[in-house]
């Protein structure tokens, strides 16, 4: 749930969870917001088991570390009123890249 905003009047807001014992994980988001000029500002949430309603639940669950990327919910929220032109299309793509850039440097790591 990335598309939407949460909050008309903060349209780069989104929340980043991360599994608390891997502080990387929000270092890395920080870093990529400075040095790719994304157009985000996070609400940093690490928590030891972010399990949530979402798919990371099951890996959370067995100590696998997580990055979980939301916009918080909003009216439409999993209803049919949720239509595509209220999607907030460059945030998306900013959560995109920092998405792939976080799984570029975990693909990276010499030892995880």
């Amino acid at each position: 749930m990335i598309g939407r905003n949460n909050d008309e009047n903060k349209p780069q807001g989104v929340v980043y969870f991360f599994t608390e014992s891997h502080p990387a994980f929000g270092d890395w988001l920080r870093d990529h917001i400075s040095r790719y000029r994304l157009a985000l500002n996070p609400d940093y949430r690490a928590w030891d088991k972010p399990v949530g309603g979402s798919d990371n639940a099951s890996f959370a669950k067995r100590d696998i570390p997580i990055i979980w990327y939301h916009t918080d919910g909003h009216p439409d929220y999993h209803l049919p009123s949720d239509h595509s032109d209220r999607i907030n299309w460059a945030k998306t793509v900013d959560i995109t890249r920092a998405a792939y850039l976080n799984l570029w440097n975990l693909a990276n790591l010499p030892d995880y």
